[in-house]
């Protein structure tokens, strides 16, 4: 009887740990030419620069669409922090 309850206990276990996922959040290098951007050339006024947007989206256990976004803003000047 025991043995049966072990099994039990050790294949709950597997499940639990098998369903984890390890997000992919890996740190992206700034390159010098991002770096190095002072001004837009397509809207010179600009006080932000949107340089990357990312998205992966997948379905966890419970069915629920879940969605991580990364996106990578260059600041031009200090208004760009508003």
């Amino acid at each position: 009887m025991t043995h049966r309850y072990t099994l039990t206990f050790v294949l709950l276990l597997c499940c639990f740990f098998s369903s984890a996922q390890l997000l992919d959040l890996e740190i992206v290098n700034i390159s010098n030419i991002e770096m190095n951007i002072k001004e837009f050339s397509a809207d010179p006024d600009a006080e932000a620069l949107v340089i990357s947007d990312e998205a992966f989206s997948d379905y966890d256990d419970d069915h629920r669409l879940i969605t991580i976004r990364r996106i990578r803003i260059k600041i031009l000047n200090q208004k760009g922090l508003d």
